[in-house]
């Protein structure tokens, strides 16, 4: 039994150790804003950056501009790194000229580096060199542009500054992170960590600013409803739904509107949710600015069978928007009591209702009050307590997106199987004699 369970420990701290491997290096979802990486460790500092990420849909374009100097009182030649994330163009640019680079695996910076611990994704590094002048101060610029890996349900992860602790990573003395994203919508974004809601404009700018340290850095998570909702019927392999997608996205909404209309009284494709084209048919007729035949179409409309599920965020504001035109107060109210219990659970699209002037009336207050009392009183008694589920879920995804978990996980490992060896040790042989 003993045995057993010396064997078993052993597998585990295998796994365990294993696991931080493949953590470590794995490409995760998303996109995540490295920054340069020092290979040979080189006396140079970055005095300034300021850098300039722009986000459509599922593909992210970077510009950094780095003020590098070299602090030896000797000439220097620095190789510095970028990890491949998804990168599909890739240039420098020192104020004068392009400089040359070239891209290598891990096991040419492990190789020629003897590099350790670059806690960063398994693939493809773009390499390049810079010579300095002793106490030299050089700008250059690097241009990215990327393709984001999507997770599940379509979630697009958005990272910053969370590798600038890495020994092989430089930081800025003095950093300016501004973020854009294109066509932005207020209810894309859904988790926001180092980035405060009022950071983000209203045209879906941030700006942040840095010196000297980046504390846990930032990073944020959001779905291209709009987008998503659109591709749902260009992913069917019939005419009408496709043709229904082009015409929509040429902005030719009345062509749309019409397919949209053709393919209702004959649908074909009974693995697409007739309700995906009565939504962009209801889109069309929004757009179109026909208010009353929109309000119409969503009466109509079962949101909950719709593709994504956050699309129903996007429903609801659109019709706020469309009551604002009609002057329809009292409905505006009935949405805002209908979206405020979930909105705690999303800071930001809470945020810019605020900014935009959506605020329930005195009256729609009472009601949502009332509401959320109602729920609280028919919960169980055992519920109103500390709801230790939700902690221990929040406390494991912490833990897992810590880079530090593994290492703790595996001392822990081995200090068990310490024990139980000294255990063993300290045991007596006992042998029995027969005859």
């Amino acid at each position: 039994m003993y045995n057993l369970i010396k064997k078993l420990i052993f597998t585990v701290l295998i796994v365990v150790m294993s696991a931080s491997l493949i953590y470590a290096d794995r490409v995760d979802t998303g996109w995540k804003g490295y920054g340069l990486y020092n290979l040979n460790k080189s006396e140079v500092s970055i005095l300034d950056e300021e850098d300039t990420v722009t986000i459509n849909g599922g593909n992210a374009a970077a510009v950094y501009e780095y003020t590098i100097k070299n602090n030896s009182a000797n000439d220097i030649t620095v190789n510095f790194g970028y990890p491949d994330n998804g990168i599909y163009k890739f240039s420098i640019h020192d104020g004068s000229k392009f400089l040359s680079y070239k891209t290598r695996d891990n096991t040419y910076l492990k190789n020629n580096y003897k590099v350790e611990g670059l806690q960063t994704p398994d693939g493809r590094w773009y390499l390049f060199n810079m010579a300095f002048e002793p106490g030299q101060t050089r700008v250059i610029k690097v241009s990215i542009e990327a393709e984001m890996k999507k997770a599940e349900n379509d979630i697009y992860g958005l990272s910053f500054f969370k590798d600038r602790t890495y020994s092989y990573a430089i930081a800025s003395e003095k950093t300016k992170l501004t973020l854009k994203f294109a066509n932005f919508k207020p209810y894309s974004i859904f988790e926001l960590e180092g980035i405060k809601p009022e950071d983000i404009s209203k045209q879906g700018e941030a700006a942040l600013s840095y010196s000297g340290s980046y504390g846990t850095g930032a990073s944020l998570k959001y779905q291209p409803v709009d987008k998503m909702a659109i591709d749902r019927l260009s992913a069917s392999e019939y005419k009408k739904p496709k043709a229904i997608v082009k015409a929509f996205n040429a902005k030719n909404y009345k062509e749309a509107l019409k397919l949209s209309d053709e393919y209702i009284s004959a649908p074909s494709d009974n693995r697409l949710s007739l309700e995906q084209v009565k939504y962009v048919k209801a889109e069309c007729n929004r757009l179109l600015n026909k208010n009353q035949e929109y309000i119409s179409a969503m009466e109509q409309l079962d949101i909950t069978k719709l593709y994504p599920e956050r699309i129903k965020y996007k429903v609801l504001l659109d019709r706020m928007s469309v009551y604002d035109a009609m002057n329809n107060d009292d409905a505006i109210d009935k949405i805002l009591v209908e979206l405020t219990p979930e909105l705690q659970n999303y800071p930001y699209l809470n945020y810019w209702l605020n900014q935009n002037g959506y605020k329930l009336s005195e009256s729609g207050r009472k009601e949502a009050e009332a509401a959320a009392n109602a729920e609280i009183a028919a919960k169980p008694a055992s519920d109103k307590g500390i709801d230790i589920l939700g902690t221990a879920i929040k406390v494991i995804t912490i833990l897992k997106e810590s880079r530090w978990t593994f290492t703790i996980l595996g001392l822990v490992v081995g200090f068990i199987i310490g024990r139980l060896t000294k255990r063993g040790r300290k045991r007596s042989s006992t042998y029995l004699f027969r005859n």
